[in-house]
């Protein structure tokens, strides 16, 4: 029984890692498509290509620069050939090197995307712990009042207005980073809401009401729907709370928050290096899109479990 649940979980995982490269393979390569005709992309893909062209014309002239000979419907067997190589290369984690100093972006990468995702892990345990904090609080009217609802409307501040605010008064970094994620943007009011509003669905169905009227503990009874119920919002939080780090870490600078958003965001500038910003893309849409498969699968199954 434990090798059949093993060999099918096994089976799950690797579906969803082939349909998430599937997906991401799709929209990487629209993304890719629109990055051969941005200026200065050459360095990057279409450097080959480029060398066809006659640039013996004055285009300047004309208004024209040498970006408006490139054609994505003429060049598209080129561009889709140049793409299935960078998709073969990335598949063993060849992403290519960055412009300024040739060093391999697979050694950056990854480090980078930990960054980000150490403080959104550690953001929503803290949303999840004062989320269920709250939800057993309010069942008592003077807390509710004076301590969840207000604190709850703080969460209608933006991320990074939050992190300004808590900057100011000199607290632990982390603490202002992870607190700023956990609350801000409407993360903590949407966290709690999901999770207040399941709560008490499951508490009043009729196995909860009879396992209470029976003496017996109702949570007891009602615990996988609620864990699979808790997965699913979770999942669903990940990629908002991802995009406040993402600010976070613009705003803030860089330095020891310098994740994979801020590394996106310092490739834009000056020179683009479309490598890195391409391959920083295609890795954060391949997490999101597992994680995505992931709760859906968790989300099914409680629909399942509910019929």
């Amino acid at each position: 029984m434990y090798l059949k649940k093993s060999l099918s979980l096994l089976k799950f995982l690797f579906l969803t890692l082939i349909k998430s490269v599937l997906f991401t393979s799709l929209i990487s390569f629209i993304v890719y498509c629109l990055l051969y005709i941005c200026p200065d992309s050459d360095s990057f893909i279409g450097g080959e290509k480029l060398k066809e062209y006659d640039f013996s014309i004055d285009f300047s002239a004309h208004g024209l620069s040498e970006v408006n000979q490139k054609n994505i419907v003429t060049d598209f067997p080129f561009v889709a050939g140049e793409y299935a190589q960078w998709l073969l290369n990335a598949i063993t984690l060849d992403f290519g090197v960055r412009n300024d100093d040739q060093e391999e972006i697979s050694s950056f990468i990854f480090d980078d995307l930990i960054v980000t995702l150490k403080f959104v892990g550690l953001a929503i345990i803290v949303a999840l712990f004062i989320s269920i904090l709250f939800l057993f609080a309010s069942r008592f009217s003077m807390l509710s009042r004076c301590i969840v609802q207000p604190f709850l409307t703080l969460s209608f501040f933006h991320v990074v207005l939050i992190y300004m605010l808590l900057e100011h008064i000199g607290l632990n970094m982390n603490f202002i980073v992870i607190f700023s994620l956990a609350v801000g943007s409407g993360v903590l009011y949407d966290y709690y809401t999901l999770l207040s509003d399941e709560h008490h669905s499951i508490i009043e169905k009729d196995y909860s009401s009879f396992a209470l009227n029976a003496g017996y503990n109702p949570y007891i009874f009602a615990s996988k729907e609620m864990q699979l119920q808790l997965i699913s919002i979770t999942a669903s939080r990940i990629p908002i709370v991802f995009g406040g780090m993402i600010l976070v870490e613009v705003f803030s600078g860089g330095g020891k928050y310098a994740g994979i958003g801020f590394r996106i965001w310092e490739s834009l500038r000056g020179y683009p290096d479309y490598g890195v910003i391409f391959s920083a893309t295609f890795v954060s849409i391949l997490l999101f899109t597992t994680i995505f498969l992931i709760a859906e699968r968790q989300r099914i199954n409680l629909i399942n479990l509910r019929d």
